[in-house]
Order: C-alpha cells, then structure tokens, then sequence
C-alpha cells in the first residue's frame, strides 16, 4: 500500500477498516475534512469550495470511489430538511484557471430531525468515469442549498477519494459536458422539449465506445401532479434514431438504509430519497468513428395546472473510450454482506449466504467464474458461478454456506478466478476484503413478540434458515390489529434470518399515517430478557441474521425498548420503557430551540412503564424527549407539537378577529346539536324545495305533476302555489318543545329559499307569506320566521336565519330578457351593473330587516355559494360559475359590517365561499373523513328530504341518529339535524317519535356530548372518544348496530393508572371494574339494564383523579 502526505493517513484509516483490495496501490486524498455545513437563508445556496492535489496525468488510475460522510456538528443539532446538494469539479489546474462547474456527485441531504449528536453516515459513488479531470490541482465545490435556519442546525461533511492505481479499464479519450442545468417541467410556457434540447457529439477517431453518465432527478411541487418530486414519469434515451432506455424516474425510498428519518422519508420520489447520494444511469454507446450523432432526452408530456418549481436537474457528461485493454477481465466491486458499510446495513451482520458484486471489465461476455471465500481464521470455500455478465455489466452474487467468524470484529476475503475457465488478464483487482462485525449468537429458545398496528393488513413475517427454508410464517391476513402475538422459537444450530415486511412501505409506525398507529417487535431469550427491540418505523421491513448455538451470547443487561408516540401530535404523546432491569430514570421535555427544561419527571427503580405526556399547556413547536439513566442520556427524539391536522386543501379559514364574534364562535362549538327546518308553500306539492325551477339536468331538479311537461308553464304555476297554501296546523311551540326535549341548541330555519319567497313579512317584494296572493296572508301567524324566532327563544334555544342570497323570482337575478340555463345570474352583471346593483341592495336590504325586525338572532346562514367573486370560486362551488365567470359580488363586507351593527356577536355562515366572512364551514349530507382544524358543521337529513314531502319520506333510525351525533363531535363538529313539516304545518309523527327517543338518550349521557372536545386517536373499531375541556374526563362511546349485542369488554387503545381513575357507565349505577395492560384499558361490561341493552351507544366516563 502507497499512502500520500501524513494529512490524509486519519483517512486512509477509516477507510481501509471497512474494505480494502489486495495487488493494488490506493491513494487517499481528502477534499473537506469534517466541514462544517449549513445554509445560507438569505440566497437559498451556499458554497464550499475546498482545493486538492490528486495525482498527475502521468499515474495510471484503475478505480476511483467517492466517499461522502455525514455526521452532526460538534456544536450544533443536524439538519432538518431534504435539500439538493451537489458536488461539483469548480477548477482544475490551479486558481487562475476558469470555471468549469462539473457536477461530479448529487447528495440529497436527510431528514435529520431525529438524529443524535454522535450519528453518522457515509456513501459511496464511482467517479472514474472523471479520472481525466480528477488531476493535479482540482477545486472541489460542495454546494448547499435550502433555506432553514444556519445558527444551530447544519451539517459536518467529509469527501475523500479513494484512487486504486494500476492499467485502466478503458483508456479515457475525451469527456464532454451534454447536459448540467435545471430543465422547467410542467411549464406551458416553457415546455421541456423546449429547453431539454438534443445534443450533437462527433465520435474522434480513436474512440471505440461512448459512455454517456447521467445524474437526473426530480423535484418541485406543481398542481396536479405533484412534479416533478413526487410524479412518476418515463424519460426516453435516444441515439440519433435509436432507443437507448425507456424508465419510469422514481425510486422506492422505504427500503432506504439510512433509516428512520424525519420527515417523509419512506415516501417514493422522481428518482431520489432523502439521504441519498444519487447513483450515475451508466449507458455505454457503439458508435460511429467520425461521425455526427446525436442524444437526445425525451420527458413524457406533461403540463401543470398550477406551477411550483416543477423542473428535472439533469447532469450528463459523454466519456469516449478505446476499447477495454484485456479480453477476459473480472473483478470484485464490493462485498455487501458480510460488511461493516453502512450503505448495506439493511443486510449485516451477516451470519450465511455471502454476498459480493462481480463486474465485467473485457470485451467478452463471462459465463463463468470461480470463487473462493473465507473469513481469517477459518477454512476457505468455494463456489463456481455460472451465468450471463455482459461487457461492462455488474451482478450482485449470493453465495452460499454460513458466514464463519469470531467474536467481534472479522475480515472476510472473497477472490474471483478462472472467468470462462481461463486465467484473469488483470489479476490485480480480483481479490477484495472487508472487515464485519460478528453476528448475534442466541439460545435455542426465543420468543418473537408482535403487537400489530391499526394495519396488520399490509404486515407479515417469516424465519428463515440459511438453505432457505421458513420455519415460521405469519402473513397478512392472520394478523388482527393492535393484537399482541408472542411465537415461542425451539431452533436447531444454525444460521436464521428474521424477515419483518410491510407492502404499504410504511413499518409499524410513521408519524404521516397517524390512522395506522403503531406496532412494534421484540426479540426475547426464554426468560422474557429483551434481546432486541426492532425500529417500528422501518418502511419495508427490516431484516435480521442471527446464529443459534449451544453457547450463545450473554443477555445484555443494559439492553432497553424505548418508544415515542406519537413524533408528531396535536395533544399527546406516550412514552414505553421496557428494560432487562431496573434503574433510576429521568425524563425530561425540551424545547427547541431554546433548550429549556419545560417538565422533568423522576422514575425511581424503573423496568417497564407506560407514560404519558400532555403537550396542550405548551405553545405549538417542537421538544425534544430525552430519557437520562445515571447521568448518561440513553434516549432522545424530537416531537412536533402542531395545530390538528388540516382539511386536504385547507389553508382557506380565518378565525373571526372580533371578540364578540370568536366568544359566540367558542360557545357554538359547545353547543353540539342543533335542528335546521326546511319550509316553503313548496311543501304543498310535495318537490325538492325551490330545485324544479332550475333548469339543470340534475336528479333533484326533476320537475313533476300535470305541468311538469312545459316549463315556463310549470313556473307560472309553482308561483301560483301561494294562492293555495294554507298550513293551519302551524304550531311553532309544538316544534320547539320538541326540538328541546331531543337536546337541540339551536334552531337555523329558511326565512327564504332559491326560490325567491320570503316565509316572513319583508317589505321588499310582495312574493312573500305575507303578500297580496298568499292564502295564509290573514292567518295571525302568518309572519312565520317571527313565529319561529319567538317559539324557540322561548326554550332557550339559539335561533339562525337560513336566507338564500340567489333569488330566483327576483328580475334582477333571472332577468325575463334572456333565458334562464342554470342556478347562476342569467346575465353579465360587468355588462349591465346597473341592474345587478338593484339585486345587491336589494339582498342587502332583506338582511338588514331580518337582523333588525326578528329580536336575538345567532347566525345568519347564507346559502347559495355561487353568489359569489369570481375570484374565490373553489371546487365546492359550483363549476358553472368558473365556466362562465360572472362575478356575482354581492358586497359581503358591507352586508356583514351593518348585521353585525345590528346582532354585535353575530356568527356568519357564507357557505363555501372561504375567509372572513365563513365562520365555521357546513358539509353535507356528509361527515370528513379527516378531524378539521376549525369550526365545522355537518347538515344531515334525518328524512330522504329536507321536510317532509309526503307519505313516501323515510326516516332513519334511532341508532342511525345517535351514532351519527357521536362520530361527527367526537372530531369536533356539530349536527345541523335536517327536519321541516308538511303542507299542514306540522311535523310527520315519525319526527316526534324519533325527538323524543334521541332526547332520552340524550339525557342520560349529556355530560359526554355538550362542552367537549376530540381526544386522540377520536374513533377506534367500534370505539368513539371525547373528553372535558380540563382534559380530566375522557368519554368512551361503544357503538353497537340494532341486531348486535355489546360486547363482554371493551379495549380502550389507551392506557390508564387504574389506582387513580374512576370510571363510570353513564346510566349504570353499580361499579365498573377495569384492567390495564400496556397502553391499553379493558373495561369489563356489566350486567345490562334493558334499557342499556338496547342503547345504541354505551358511554363510559374516566375520570382521572390524581394525574402524573
């Protein structure tokens, strides 16, 4: 061996205990030494440059390997984000020579959120493809892009090249730059076929194959595809006229071996993961001597709807060659397993089945090859190989037999020979050794423990022997979740490999998949000794080699399972200690940045334990956990503490800045329940209210009856229907009392749908319940809204004005001069703004009188979302609206400045039309299937329709009713529970029955519903959860269908001190008796009272009195 300069000997150290090669001189040299790296915010890209004297033209170079290494600063935490990082060739030949600006190596930096201050980690690239310029004096760039904070985060990176001397593979003739530049990818104004241009080469005349190196990958987030990160699309390779490679750009990151991260490290991406020096596509060309050719890089068409940086970074450089010196060239690349690199941890410690990279470095294909294998110290074996290795071509060999060692650290030797069964021409780089640590060495009693997550579906694993045969094997589908299984080994000597997989690519736990949970896996000797605790947040899976023997290793005493989840929570997380013995641990809670201590715990002789901790009294940021044992800090992992996750596209709420308003907001919430009621002399038909007078090819805007044929026919007559409706069994004291007793909060009731006419007395159209033609008109009750009001403040219940800001019977809105095609204005309103300005004030106007003339109103409900700017048209609206593009401003300020001088605290719903003037938003008919981090309602029916349309309206059930109440504010909504009466004035007597019976449910288990907010994980099986503001009661809601019975015990997927929790069945007087086990509580079931029995929904309440 041939060292240069006592500055880089530290080096050739590290490097040469992981593996070295034997007939060859190798050269070390070092280009950043434990560099210090970090951002620079202000310009998003920082520069490293940093000079080296490789050797001179005149040395003949066989091999140059890269090695890249990461590590945390000494003085800082690591680095947070996924960052495109290059390493560049800046100069060569000292520095008065120009830039060149090669890229010679691509890092995307990982997720180093969670790692400790000792991590570290280096990969590994060839780059003898640049010996040509890797020469004498050579300026090597490391560029860092980003823009996160540089004063305590950052990196400490080390570049060395390793160069093994000796006769060439190829003689190198030119090398030429095709390609090295950030190419738009999804721009319509810039298409990349625009800018991703052939390129033309001329082959010289000595050259006798091409090889083009390529380094490309993708990155941006563009609408609607995510590209070019996270959008798998194919890229064609041509020479002139001829396919080179058609592939998919993506890579599968949960198999990465830097693992876990941060972030979203498991998620695939355009051909890169995070922590990842990006690996060069090597394709080498037959060409023309002399001739003009051409590359040419074709992208699959794609354009955005919306950019973000969308672009492929492609680098390509074209090397000219002669011909391979040697007919019958082989060497051995690397050895996988066993090995010591970290870019192979997956595989190793290996304990059987050696595995080792064989390349074709002649003119010929190989066929054959012999291989001779041994660790130092043992007896060496043989293996023949037989396959296919084309020129140029690399395989990754596994061989067979065990793996020998000795305890501790190891050097295994692999030698090829004999290709084709005739001698090596270059003999020099046959052989390879590496050094490895020992495989674990265990009894042959185990115990393999599984607790599954909420997913076992996509889990199994299997035991395998070294000859491959499975001992043991759990697939998916036997797998139930959040189960424990423990699977007793009895194991003959051998070699083993536990084999964990997860077909989602997400492990046992990953903070994005909150739904999945977490699972987690230990290896236990016969005793119930941990013997080893697996990473759950393992994408794929992890493996695990091991030998069994009569003299296994001692049980380790200090080994420990500890677990944080979850990483990233809204409220809490838990902490799971389990330990071979007891020791005296201390827990403390960090923020950062800052540092400060904010809790600190004390757990006295501790093995095992279950801890949970409440981040609700800190500000939203991010700690730090870290478990200490006898000063030394034996755990550490960061946690994000955020807001609750928000709607997919839901950056759109603004929580009202009044504080009337945000208290009236705050006591809604608490609300929990409350009735919406449908009416208008459209009940006397019997339709879908207002709906028959749009004319949409849409189910609910069939029109029926004897006019149904003609439609302006059918209009004229639907306005007639005034002239005959007559409810005289409006009773609006009957409806209250009963809306009351079903534990309703408030009332929101249609003072005037889309159809234009208004259920009260406004003196700004005569198409109203009071007009002219309206039968019910001398009626004493005939000012219907205020009825309502009246009747429902009463009881002390809430009361909202439902208005529809189209109007369908209004001229200015369906102006008679132009047809009418839709819901929308029917004509221009930036053509004609004299007209639409009557329609403005007139809206404006009918507001003001309700808010001023009908006593305490609570909300104004506006409905008709696509009166609307055009400006804040979203994909709830309607499409037609985009389509067309009219601007139906109706002046929402200035309609909420003055209801708001009339009702000060008035809560104002302008329905899917997102900002100020959206306090809380309304899904329909429908419950998110998410936990929206704002005020929301769901408005739910609890007919077919909207009121009562006749005899064939369908109601739905008790059990229908309840459960729904409890899914929907177990996320922390409310019900806007959907009745209205018939043509008569009254409700159907379904609609009493169906009150009265949820009122009773109601009234036993209140104290679960009004005044709370969601608890983690909100739902689980069967399994709802609430809990009191102060956070010192959960609730438990046990849902059961009508024709199934409750179960004998019921598992709460979160565990509770037993000692200092009292819990109750809400409407059960005797004593509830509960175990817990691990972070689960089991409560047992008593003996049902009928009623109970019957119940659709047991409510258990845990009170805790005496929290850690």
């Amino acid at each position: 061996m041939k060292f240069i300069r006592s500055a880089v000997v530290f080096i050739f150290i590290i490097v040469s205990l992981e593996l070295f090669a034997i007939g060859s001189d190798t050269l070390y040299f070092n280009s950043h030494n434990r560099e210090v790296v970090v951002t620079d915010p202000t310009q998003g890209i920082n520069s490293y440059p940093k000079w080296v004297k490789f050797p001179s033209q005149e040395l003949d170079i066989r091999k140059i390997t890269m090695y890249v290494t990461f590590g945390c600063p000494d003085t800082m935490r690591c680095a947070d984000w996924d960052y495109l990082d290059h390493i560049m060739v800046q100069r060569v030949g000292g520095i008065n020579s120009s830039d060149l600006n090669w890229e010679i190596g691509r890092i995307i930096t990982p997720y180093g959120g969670f790692f400790d201050n000792d991590w570290q980690f280096k990969w590994q690239a060839d780059v003898t493809d640049f010996s040509m310029i890797l020469r004498d004096s050579v300026e090597i760039n490391y560029i860092h892009t980003g823009w996160e904070p540089n004063n305590d985060r950052g990196w400490l990176i080390s570049i060395d090249f390793e160069i093994i001397t000796g006769t060439p593979v190829a003689v190198p003739i030119s090398i030429t730059e095709i390609y090295n530049d950030h190419f738009p990818y999804g721009d319509s104004l810039k298409p990349i076929d625009q800018t991703l241009l052939p390129k033309s080469f001329i082959t010289e005349t000595n050259t006798d194959f091409v090889r083009l190196r390529v380094l490309q990958t993708g990155h941006g987030m563009d609408e609607p595809d995510n590209c070019g990160e996270f959008c798998s699309k194919y890229r064609e390779i041509y020479l002139d006229d001829n396919l080179v490679q058609k592939r998919q750009m993506w890579m599968t990151c949960g198999d990465n071996p830097l693992y876990p991260q941060a972030g979203t490290w498991i998620f695939d991406r355009a051909n890169w993961c995070p922590g990842y020096l990006v690996q060069p596509e090597i394709f080498d060309l037959a060409t023309t001597s002399g001739k003009e050719q051409i590359i040419r890089f074709i992208m699959e068409p794609y354009t955005a709807t919306k950019q973000n940086q969308g672009k492929q970074v492609i680098s390509a450089y074209l090397i000219q060659y002669q011909q391979p010196q040697h007919v019958l060239d082989i060497s051995i690349e690397d050895i996988v397993a066993p090995s010591i690199k970290d870019i192979y941890l997956r595989k190793n410690p290996a304990a059987a089945n050696p595995q080792i990279i064989l390349k074709n470095n002649g003119k010929e294909t190989i066929y054959s090859a012999t291989i001779i294998y041994k660790t130092e110290g043992f007896k060496e074996q043989k293996e023949e190989w037989r396959g296919e290795l084309p020129v140029g071509s690399s395989e990754l060999i596994t061989l067979s037999g065990l793996v020998n060692f000795s305890s501790g650290r190891n050097i295994f030797t692999a030698k090829v020979q004999n290709p084709n069964g005739k001698a090596d021409q270059y003999p020099d780089d046959n052989v390879l050794s590496t050094t490895f640590n020992s495989p674990p060495v265990h009894d042959t009693l185990l115990v393999f423990r599984l607790l599954t997550n909420n997913q076992p579906e996509y889990n199994s694993w299997k035991l395998i022997s070294h000859d491959g045969k499975v001992v043991v094997e759990k697939r998916a589908n036997e797998l139930k979740a959040r189960t424990l299984y423990s699977d007793t080994l009895r194991l003959s000597q051998g070699a083993y490999t536990l084999l964990f997989s997860d077909s989602a690519g997400d492990g046992l736990e990953f903070w994005y998949n909150s739904g999945g949970g977490r699972g987690e896996a230990w290896l236990l000797d016969g005793n119930d000794n941990l013997i080893k605790a697996f990473e759950p947040d393992c994408g794929l899976g992890w493996i695990y080699n091991f030998t069994v023997s009569q003299n296994p290793d001692p049980i380790n005493r200090q080994n420990k399972a500890i677990s944080l989840y979850p990483a990233r929570t809204s409220d809490f997380t838990k902490l799971t200690y389990f330990a071979n013995h007891q020791k005296d641990i201390i827990v403390k809670l960090i923020s950062d940045p800052g540092g400060e201590i904010v809790e600190e715990r004390n757990y006295p002789n501790l093995k095992k334990g279950i801890f949970d901790f409440d981040l609700t009294r800190f500000s939203y940021g991010r700690f730090f956990l870290k478990v200490f044992a006898a000063g030394q800090e034996i755990f550490n992992k960061r946690i994000r503490y955020v807001e609750p996750a928000k709607e997919p596209d839901a950056d759109f709420y603004v929580w009202p800045t009044d504080p009337l308003v945000s208290q009236k907001l705050h006591d809604w919430q608490d609300w929990k329940f409350g009735v919406i009621i449908h009416w208008g002399p459209y009940s006397e038909w019997g339709v879908v209210e207002s709906w028959s007078l749009c004319p949409e090819d849409e189910p609910w805007c069939i029109r029926q009856g004897p006019f149904a044929h003609d439609y302006y026919t059918y209009v004229q007559e639907y306005e007639k229907i005034q002239q005959t409706f007559n409810p005289q069994k409006f009773n609006p004291d009957k409806w209250a009392d009963a809306c009351k007793r079903a534990g309703m909060k408030y009332v929101i009731f249609t003072t005037k749908h889309h159809d234009g006419f208004c259920m009260y007395d406004s003196k700004y159209t005569d198409y109203k319940i009071t007009g002219s033609e309206s039968l019910f008109a001398q009626n004493p009750k005939s000012n219907i809204a205020f009825e309502v009001f009246e009747a429902f403040r009463k009881t002390g219940m809430r009361t909202g004005v439902y208005f529809s800001k189209p109007d369908w019977h209004n001229d200015d809105y369906w102006w008679p001069y132009f047809p009418v095609f839709d819901r929308n204005v029917n004509y221009d309103p930036s053509k004609y703004p004299e007209r639409w300005e009557r329609f403005r004030k007139f809206v404006f106007n009918q507001i003001e009188e309700l808010m001023g003339n009908y006593g305490k109103i609570d909300i104004l409900w506006l409905d008709g979302g696509w009166v609307r700017p055009v400006k804040t048209a979203s994909n709830e609206s309607n499409q037609e609206i985009i389509e067309k593009g009219y601007n139906q401003d109706i002046d929402m300020p200035s309609i909420a400045k003055r209801a708001r001088q009339l009702q000060p605290d008035l809560i104002i719903v302008d329905r899917t039309v997102h900002g100020m003037y959206e306090n809380y938003t309304t899904p329909e008919q429908e419950i998110p299937d998410h936990v929206p981090n704002h005020p929301w309602e769901s408005c739910i029916t609890l007919g077919d329709s909207w009121y009562h349309t006749g005899p064939e309206e369908n109601y739905k059930s008790l059990t229908w009713a309840v459960h729904t109440l409890i899914k929907i504010i177990a996320k922390g909504g409310n019900l806007l529970l959907g009745i209205g009466p018939d043509k008569t004035g009254d409700f159907a007597p379904e609609v009493y029955t169906r009150l009265e019976e949820i009122g009773n449910w109601i009234n036993v288990n209140n104290e679960a519903i009004y005044g709370t907010k969601p608890l983690a994980p909100y739902h689980h099986g069967n399994l709802y959860f609430t809990q009191a503001k102060d956070e010192k009661t959960k609730f438990a809601f046990c849902l059961k269908e009508e024709s199934d019975n409750f179960p004998n015990e019921i598992k709460l997927p979160f565990g509770v001190d037993i000692r200092k929790a009292k819990i109750k069945l809400l409407g059960y007087k005797g004593s509830i008796r509960a175990t817990s086990i691990q972070d689960e509580t089991i409560i047992k079931l008593p003996k049902l009272t009928t009623k109970l029995k019957n119940s659709p929904a047991l409510v258990f309440s845990i009170s805790i009195t005496n929290q850690y």
